[in-house]
């Protein structure tokens, strides 16, 4: 089957699984905010709190590396402390739950890093039989 060249460097084959992560981890935050405003009001949060923290995880996101806008009504932002409330509860969760999630893809380790784990362990193990041999030749 031929594949078409590309220039994009995420297409390719080595980069396909993080290419998959990013997508799945975008729509599970496109997703996850409409579930989430819902899954607030319905616990009874006044909805210019659920604003405010909309807002504000979209923010946050931003802010986080994401590609969600900033958003911020200013003027509801200064007269309205529940709204305030929520945007900075928002940014604050969802920037720290972004970060989370790329520090966490990105210390994943690599094919390269366990297979030089397995070459030491396996190197450990050498060593320690040939120590075993020479102590029980003494």
């Amino acid at each position: 089957m031929h594949r078409p060249h590309t220039s994009f460097s995420l297409l390719n084959n080595e980069n396909s699984p993080l290419l998959a992560a990013c997508l799945i981890f975008s729509a599970a935050l496109i997703s996850g905010c409409q579930n989430t405003q819902e899954q607030m009001l319905y616990e009874g949060y006044p909805p210019t709190y659920v604003d405010g923290f909309d807002a504000g995880c979209s923010s946050g996101r931003h802010a986080g590396g994401g590609l969600e806008p900033f958003r911020k009504d200013v003027r509801q932002y200064m007269n309205d402390s529940l709204y305030k409330m929520g945007w900075e509860d928002g940014l604050s969760q969802c920037k720290d739950a972004l970060q989370a999630e790329e520090d966490r893809i990105a210390n994943k380790p690599t094919d390269e890093d366990n297979e030089w784990r397995r070459h030491v362990k396996s190197r450990m193990g050498e060593a320690f039989s040939k120590k075993k041999q020479l102590d029980s030749e003494h």
